[in-house]
C-alpha cells in the first residue's frame, strides 16, 4: 500500500497539493473554474471565519451544498481546523433531513439557499419546528438542541441565517484570527483526530454514520490511486455526489492527490453533458452506467469528438479495450461507507478470463 510522505491530516495534505499543483485547475462547474491554490485560499478564509464564531476541534459542522467549489472549500475549511464535517444528502426531503440533523448532533450548518428545485430554507424550517420564529444565532430549537447557527450561501431573507459570503469576506469580524492563528490551530490537528461523519445511503434502513479520522481518510484516498494511472493532466468527469463516501474519498480526494481536474455539472442531461465532455476535453468518465447508455443513445453522440477519453467505467462512450462489451469482463469496485470507500477495485481494461 502506498502512503503519502507527509503527516496524514487535511492541513498537511493542503500544503502538499498546493506546493505541487497550486496553479493546476482543480474544479470546473459550468463556467466557474478554480485552481488548487484558489480553493485552498477560499477554504482558509472560511476557516478563519468559522474559528471567529467559536468552531474548533470536535465541533460538528453540517454541509448541505451541491457538488462544486463551495462544497470543496467548505469541507476543507471545516476539517483543516479540527472540526468534524457532516456532509448532508442534498436530495433529502423534510423527514430525512430532520432525522439526519438530529442524529448527527450538528452544531453549525453551512447550506445553500436553493439548488435546482430544492428550497433548503423552507425545508429547514419544516424540518426544525421553531426555526422560522428564531432570530440570529445562537439558535435554541428544542427539536435540534445542539444546533447553534446556520450559514447560507445565496440569497436569504430569514432572520435566523448568517450570510456565508459576508462571513468569509470579513473573517467573522475578528482581526485576531489571522494566518498565523490559523497555522497554530492546524498544527494541533493530528491523524487520530476525527475528520468527518459519512452517512450511508439508507436504501434499506436508516442511514448509518461512519466516523473516519484524518489518518484513515488521507491514507486511504492516497492508496486509491493504485491502479488508476492518474496524472495532473487528467480531466475527470464525475456525477458522483460528494456527500457519499465514493464521491468524497474516491472521486474528490483521490483525484486531488494526483493534481488532476474534476469536471462537474449541476445536473445530468445527455446532450448537454456530451457537449460539456467535448468542450472540456475530458480524459476520464466515471459515473453510473445508465448515464453512459443515455449519452450513447443521444442523437448528438456521433457528432461529438470524445477522442480525449481514455479511461472510465461508462460503456457506450469508451472503446472496448477500456470497457469490454462483455459485462462479465468489466472491472468494477466494491466498497462501503464503513471502509472509507473502495476496499476492492480494478479500474482499467478487461478482466482476465479467470476473473470473469
Amino acid at each position: 500500500m502506498a502512503f503519502p510522505d507527509y503527516e496524514p491530516t487535511i492541513p498537511a495534505f493542503l500544503r502538499s497539493i498546493v506546493e505541487r499543483f497550486g496553479d493546476n485547475p482543480l474544479v470546473v462547474l459550468g463556467e466557474e473554474r478554480a485552481s488548487y491554490a484558489e480553493i485552498e485560499a477560499r477554504s482558509a478564509r472560511l476557516a478563519r471565519a468559522l474559528l471567529a464564531r467559536g468552531v474548533g476541534k470536535g465541533s460538528l459542522v453540517g454541509v448541505l451544498l451541491p457538488n462544486g467549489p463551495d462544497w470543496i472549500a467548505s469541507t476543507l475549511a471545516i476539517t483543516r481546523i479540527g472540526a468534524i464535517a457532516v456532509p448532508l444528502n442534498t436530495f433529502f426531503q423534510t423527514r430525512e433531513l430532520a432525522w439526519m440533523l438530529q442524529h448527527s448532533d450538528v452544531q453549525h450548518l453551512l447550506c445553500s439557499a436553493s439548488f435546482l428545485n430544492h428550497d433548503y430554507l423552507t425545508r429547514l424550517e419544516q424540518a426544525a419546528p421553531g426555526l422560522s420564529d428564531s432570530s440570529l444565532a445562537p439558535l435554541r430549537i428544542p427539536t435540534l438542541p445542539y444546533l447553534r447557527e446556520i450559514w447560507v450561501f445565496g440569497e436569504s431573507n430569514r432572520a435566523w441565517s448568517r450570510d456565508a459570503r459576508e462571513e468569509i469576506e470579513t473573517a467573522g469580524g475578528d482581526s485576531a484570527i489571522d494566518d498565523d492563528f490559523l497555522a497554530a490551530v492546524e498544527a494541533n490537528v493530528s491523524p487520530a483526530d476525527r475528520m468527518l461523519i459519512l452517512y450511508s445511503s439508507g436504501s434499506t434502513a436508516d442511514p448509518k454514520g461512519a466516523v473516519h479520522s484524518h489518518g484513515a481518510v488521507i491514507r486511504h484516498s492516497h492508496n486509491l490511486l493504485h491502479n488508476r494511472n492518474l496524472s495532473s493532466d487528467d480531466r475527470i468527469w464525475t456525477p458522483m455526489p460528494f456527500f457519499w463516501v465514493g464521491g468524497f474519498v474516491f472521486s474528490l480526494l483521490g483525484v486531488m492527490h494526483s493534481g488532476a481536474c474534476i469536471l462537474l455539472e449541476e445536473a445530468f442531461e445527455p446532450g448537454r453533458t456530451l457537449e460539456f465532455l467535448e468542450r472540456e476535453r475530458a480524459t476520464i468518465a466515471a459515473g453510473w452506467p445508465h448515464f453512459g447508455q443515455a449519452m450513447a443513445n443521444h442523437p448528438s453522440a456521433k457528432e461529438r469528438d470524445l477522442s480525449s477519453l481514455r479511461s472510465g467505467n461508462i460503456p457506450g462512450l469508451l472503446p472496448e479495450s477500456v470497457v469490454p462489451a462483455d459485462p462479465e469482463r468489466r472491472p468494477t469496485a466494491l466498497g462501503m461507507t464503513e471502509t472509507c470507500s473502495q476496499h476492492t477495485w480494478l479500474i482499467d481494461g478487461p478482466l482476465p478470463e479467470h476473473l470473469r
